[in-house]
């Protein structure tokens, strides 16, 4: 079995896109998901970034960062809101679109508001999160953080594994 697994990464190795949301969705960011009346419309966005993904080859999605908007942000279009709880919201409808289109929704963990996670787990949302650090890990074990946390290098393993499963 192991053999198999490393031939099919070699033959067909883990697509994962990590591109803003505007350029997949034209005029439409996390920003703008976060900003509106009807946070319900980000399910939809995720459907459609989802099925865009899918047809150009992609298996996964990096969804954001696990933080929420602030004044020093240098692109806030990459960021919800303010509020943890509309930024777990928005992220939660919007992962459930891209996995209803066939795409796996990774969150990046690489900055993380410790509101969100807890937000995230409060709504089940609990996709895995992908960090560069074993400290990051550690701090989303004590979160209690209910989904899959895996480094940067460890990714692309997990994606085949689904994609064979």
């Amino acid at each position: 079995m192991l053999l198999f697994l490393i031939i099919f990464q070699t033959l067909f190795p883990a697509n994962i896109a990590k591109i803003p949301l505007n350029d997949i969705l034209k005029d439409v960011s996390l920003l703008c998901l976060g900003s509106l009346g009807d946070l319900t419309l980000s399910y939809d966005a995720g459907l459609a970034a989802g099925y865009l993904l899918k047809q150009q080859g992609y298996d996964a999605y990096v969804v954001g960062t696990l933080d929420t908007l602030s004044k020093d942000d240098k692109d806030p279009l990459n960021r919800v809101n303010v509020s943890a709880f509309i930024t777990a919201h928005v992220y939660s409808l919007f992962a459930r679109g891209l996995a209803t289109a066939g795409i796996i929704p990774i969150f990046d963990g690489t900055i993380l508001d410790k509101e969100v996670v807890v937000s995230l787990n409060t709504r089940d949302a609990t996709y895995p999160i992908v960090v560069d650090s074993e400290v990051k890990k550690n701090l989303l074990s004590e979160l209690g953080y209910n989904g899959s946390v895996f480094l940067s290098n460890e990714i692309g393993k997990y994606i085949d594994g689904i994609k064979l499963s």
